[in-house]
């Protein structure tokens, strides 16, 4: 069982800014309708930065309002599909309970060499065909999740000038490197996940929200404006959890 969590958040802006943002705002969660607000202003009356005034501001002091709350939800909303959300049955990718237990590297990449590093990620693909009782091959469709940081140690180079990338890429041709520094947050150090994406054209993991962004009405004040934005999450609904193999300790 998943749980919903429902975030709203709130921007109160001045009047005197308010001729100077323009807000794109999505009718329906997925729908490609769109609505432009943009507040309209006569011709100035009063000097720029003043209550009331229409000219525009300095690039260097103007904010706004609008995409800073956007950015906000965003963030918490990319946050929830890693974590979940804390005291609720609503779970992440990388602590959902569901998963199996994590191998341990052979040793810290920035101490190996390009092969040691390889033979790692063999070693996790092992464990993902274990999971998987031999269903998922080396040519399936899989995702590599880690840190930047760790990420940079791919390219360590062998005496023959291959590198650690080089030769993951020449075993598994339909993999893809994906970087998250929520990867180098967990467990105090360095988590790597091998993900296929799907088995038997059954996808593996999704990232779920009941509603993107909500934008409610503008609330108009005798010198400002406010308006509300919400919205919902799941988490990250994890339907094939032996897709996924994880490793710590890199």
């Amino acid at each position: 069982m998943y749980g919903a969590f429902q975030r709203s958040v709130g921007v109160v802006t001045p009047v005197s800014r308010a001729a100077a943002i323009e807000t794109t705002l999505a009718v329906e969660p997925g729908s490609k309708v769109e609505e432009t607000e943009r507040a309209k202003r006569s011709a100035p009356s009063t000097a720029a930065g003043s209550l009331g005034s229409t000219l525009p501001e300095s690039a260097s002091v103007r904010i706004s309002p609008v995409g800073t709350s956007m950015t906000t939800m965003a963030q918490f909303q990319n946050n929830s599909y890693f974590f979940g959300i804390s005291g609720l049955q609503n779970y992440g990718l990388l602590n959902d309970p569901s998963l199996p237990p994590a191998i341990v590297a052979a040793g810290a990449w920035s101490a190996a060499s390009a092969e040691a590093i390889y033979n790692d990620v063999v070693r996790l693909f092992r464990q993902l065909q274990l999971q998987s009782n031999g269903v998922i091959d080396a040519r399936a469709s899989m995702t590599m999740a880690l840190s930047p940081t760790l990420e940079a140690w791919l390219d360590k180079a062998n005496q023959f000038g291959l590198t650690a990338r080089k030769l993951i890429a020449s075993n598994y041709p339909n993999l893809t490197i994906k970087t998250a520094v929520q990867y180098g947050q967990q467990f105090g150090g360095e988590l790597i996940q091998f993900i296929c994406n799907e088995v038997q054209g059954n996808r593996t993991a999704e990232a779920a929200f009941t509603e993107k962004m909500r934008a409610h009405a503008v609330v108009v004040g005798h010198s400002s404006w406010s308006q509300k934005k919400s919205a919902g999450t799941f988490g990250t609904v994890i339907y094939q959890p032996f897709a996924i193999a994880s490793m710590t300790g890199a």
